[in-house]
């Protein structure tokens, strides 16, 4: 059952294992536990068993409490980290799959960065094309997949914190992964035809390389607005046609997305749905134009429509995806759904009124010849009582003294507007 979880909903989002081996391994472990009583053959069996085990009672409804005694287990078979090859980056990314959800565990940034490095290092960034190579099909293919898996998680994180890229996209030419069912693939050969257009049949790789082909775009729009001379524009014109090319790209991408593998139990992730795409298609959107919105006085009014409905979507879609569901969030989500978290529910709500009142502010200057209401009416008295309540939640917390001066004005500047005059 756990492992089930975890091939239908976190291997099509991160392919980087190849399901017919962890099988392998599981049938021995079922058949035959005595097979595993040689500690030095059966550690990297047992590793991956316990982490993916472990990653999948993270999702299961009602398993939680076993997914951190897996992880332990797991830590009991560390030689699988000991030499630099690929069962190493696999071993590495299985616990960056444990780090998406997990209170413990290392933090994704850091372990994204050192399978980086370790492609690197074993020349998984470079065409498998350019000379002969020892490695069999299943080799050649699983280092494509840890390579780019290592690299999307690395891009992903460099524009959420605003840190560099561990690899540009120029230091880099190699190939996407076949579009292929593991079944398939085999250190014999690749048996079959792999999929080459988006009106194919998908496979159970169709996903994760469309995964991939975001990255790439992501990695794109990181170089255009967010490394050290993405403001030295020497070329105002190249640097517009390059926000063109990278929206025309990302509605390409959006466009050909295929559809979501076949599923046989519950939906316990939003990777590799339908939702997943508009969502990243939408907060796409956003990294490309943020920097464009807050430095260019002359946007177009159509790339400020389309942030605020990109915005809005995004807001309402997470919402709808994971309150009141079974699917537990990442780490990169939860400040979206703060309702899984009461410790974080202050500061939800504090944003919401600071936003709410914003927007009242924009409307109301743009009312020049409507008189505002003189002084405090009964929303604003209400609302200074619940800010006052939800600021005393956040002392309880031990995190306000980061707040105090920010809050403390907050609190005594409310405008005349309540919530409900602006729906967000």
């Amino acid at each position: 059952m756990l492992s089930n979880a975890y091939f239908e909903n976190i291997q099509p989002h991160y392919a980087f294992l190849h399901e017919p081996t962890f099988r392998y391994y599981e049938a021995q472990l079922l058949s035959s536990p005595t097979a595993f009583s040689d500690p030095v053959a059966s550690s990297k069996p047992l590793f991956f068993l316990n982490m993916v085990y472990a990653v999948g009672a993270h999702i299961v409804p009602g398993y939680q409490h076993l997914a951190e005694q897996l992880y332990s287990s797991a830590q009991l078979y560390p030689e699988v980290l000991f030499i630099d090859n690929l069962e190493a980056i696999q071993a590495i990314l299985c616990y960056a799959m444990y780090s998406l959800r997990s209170l413990k565990g290392p933090s994704l940034w850091k372990l994204s960065g050192l399978a980086l490095r370790q492609c690197i290092e074993l020349g998984y960034h470079r065409s498998a094309k350019r000379g002969p190579s020892r490695r069999d099909p299943l080799h050649v293919e699983l280092s494509k997949r840890v390579f780019w898996v290592a690299q999307g998680i690395d891009v992903a994180y460099a524009l959420r914190l605003g840190r560099p890229l561990g690899i540009q996209l120029n230091e880099v030419d190699a190939e996407l992964p076949l579009d292929i069912n593991d079944s398939q693939i085999s250190i014999l050969g690749i048996q079959g035809t792999p999929r080459t257009s988006a009106d194919g049949v998908p496979t159970v790789m169709s996903n994760a390389i469309h995964v991939m082909r975001l990255r790439q775009i992501w990695a794109r729009i990181h170089t255009l607005v967010c490394s050290a001379d993405a403001s030295q524009h020497t070329n105002w014109e190249t640097h517009r046609a390059s926000f063109i090319q990278l929206r025309a790209d990302l509605d390409q991408w959006r466009a050909t997305a295929p559809e979501p593998p076949p599923r046989h139990g519950q939906r316990l992730s939003i990777f590799s749905t339908r939702a997943w795409y508009e969502l990243n298609y939408s907060g796409s959107i956003l990294n490309l134009y943020r920097s464009q919105l807050a430095e260019d006085k002359n946007t177009p009014d159509n790339i400020f429509i389309d942030c605020m409905e990109a915005a809005s979507f995004v807001c309402r879609e997470y919402r709808r995806q994971y309150v009141g569901t079974n699917i537990k969030p990442t780490w990169s989500t939860l400040h979206l759904i703060a309702e899984a978290w009461d410790g974080a529910a202050p500061y939800r709500d504090i944003f919401e009124v600071l936003a709410s009142h914003t927007m009242s502010m924009i409307v109301s200057r743009s009312m020049q010849s409507q008189p505002l209401p003189d002084g405090p009416t009964l929303a604003d008295a209400s609302e200074r009582e619940a800010v006052t309540r939800w600021i005393s939640n956040i002392d309880d917390t031990g995190m306000l003294n980061v707040f105090d001066d920010l809050l403390a004005g907050f609190v005594g500047d409310f405008g005349p507007y309540g919530m409900s005059q602006v729906e967000l």
